[in-house]
């Protein structure tokens, strides 16, 4: 079986040194951490997806990049988890070029956010 690791849980790393990192804990694989996280604003998230070091732009020549930097190390890009806002089809659409120039073979997307009481019987709207 071969496993591979989210950067995201890496936030104290550059890309670079987490590849180092997985391929000498014998990962085989990883998937990114792209672009920002704008919802981790106001969650107790923040501090860890905000400023996460181990994270790449959303651009197909970042993509290309940690492509090669993976081959190298022996690591496959497994996917990209980008945090495109829900109805933003020009980020959707960067994120799905950028899976192309990394070979990923999936990434992640985000639904609708919900407050605590939207789940509540009688109704369940999402944010806009």
């Amino acid at each position: 079986m071969k496993y591979s690791y989210a950067s995201v849980a890496l936030p104290t790393l550059s890309p670079q040194e987490a590849i180092f990192a997985l391929s000498d804990a014998g990962y085989k694989g990883v998937e990114w951490k792209v672009g920002e996280a704008p919802h981790a604003m106001s969650s107790t998230a923040n501090s860890f997806l905000q400023g996460n070091k181990c994270t790449l732009p959303l651009d197909p020549r970042a993509g290309a990049q940690a492509r090669l930097w993976c081959e190298e190390a022996g690591l496959t890009v497994v996917g990209l988890a980008p945090y495109v806002e829900m109805g933003n089809l020009n980020a959707l659409v960067a994120a799905l070029d950028m899976a192309v120039s990394a070979g990923a073979p999936q990434i992640r997307v985000q639904g609708s956010r919900f407050s605590p009481g939207d789940l509540l019987i009688g109704g369940c709207s999402p944010k806009p």
